[in-house]
């Protein structure tokens, strides 16, 4: 065998360091999802809700790491809605993800616009956590935290939550240590992360955090996972 063929060898038998992170995943994921229902979990209901303020990367964000098409609810924006993106999800975005087992992950995108908080409100009933994303462009980024992590607290005090902060290239204050005082300062402890939804590895941080934040006892969760995953942030 030539060198060339030695070389493509080699590459096709080491997988990217990203995909056994995945992998790794998506296993650790198939576990929680098992110990949640041997506490009484819905086997047909694995869902995962990603919320967050219209541009905040949620739509983006799923086709990403969406092993379907995604299905989506977009329609043409109208007034202020229009400055931040030309079209709009005005029900629902859907992706599904395979975690092995033959199971399957859906992944919903709720609306960003607050009119239709009632339907995100359906959308999060028995979900395994949530992904709040928000776009630090907007005027007042920490005031959506606060908004979204009470909107959706009962699911997250049965749950967890992480949140992933965007277009920080664009807008890199606040800074995401004003994110976790923020949080801290209401004991909502829950990690935060610069991202980027069109990176897959961004994404599976923030999904990699908050299965972690669902294996980990309450008590300790914060502290552990902030000192294990700080070199991420």
């Amino acid at each position: 065998m030539d060198s060339q063929g030695i070389q493509q060898s080699e590459a096709s038998s080491t997988s990217p360091p990203q995909d056994d992170t995945f992998s790794s995943l998506k296993k650790r994921l198939v576990q929680v999802v098992s110990s949640r229902f041997s506490q009484g979990g819905n086997l047909h209901d694995l869902k995962l809700i990603i919320v967050g303020n219209v541009a905040a990367g949620k739509s983006t964000a799923i086709r990403t790491i969406s092993d379907i098409r995604p299905v989506n609810t977009d329609v043409s924006a109208s007034d202020s809605v229009s400055i931040l993106k030309p079209r709009t999800t005005v029900a629902m975005d859907y992706g599904e993800l395979s975690i092995g087992g033959g199971r399957t992950l859906r992944l919903y995108g709720t609306p960003g616009q607050r009119r239709f908080d009632f339907m995100s409100k359906i959308l999060c009933r028995g979900a395994l956590g949530l992904v709040v994303l928000i776009d630090n462009r907007v005027k007042a980024p920490l005031a959506e935290l606060d908004y979204y992590s009470a909107l959706f607290s009962d699911l997250v005090d049965q749950s967890a939550m992480v949140v992933g902060v965007t277009h920080r290239d664009q807008a890199p204050e606040p800074g995401l240590d004003r994110y976790e005082w923020r949080l801290k300062a209401f004991h909502k402890p829950w990690p935060v992360f610069s991202v980027d939804p069109r990176n897959k590895s961004d994404v599976i941080t923030l999904l990699d955090a908050l299965v972690t934040m669902l294996e980990y006892p309450q008590g300790r969760m914060w502290e552990d996972f902030s000192h294990e995953h700080s070199h991420r942030r």
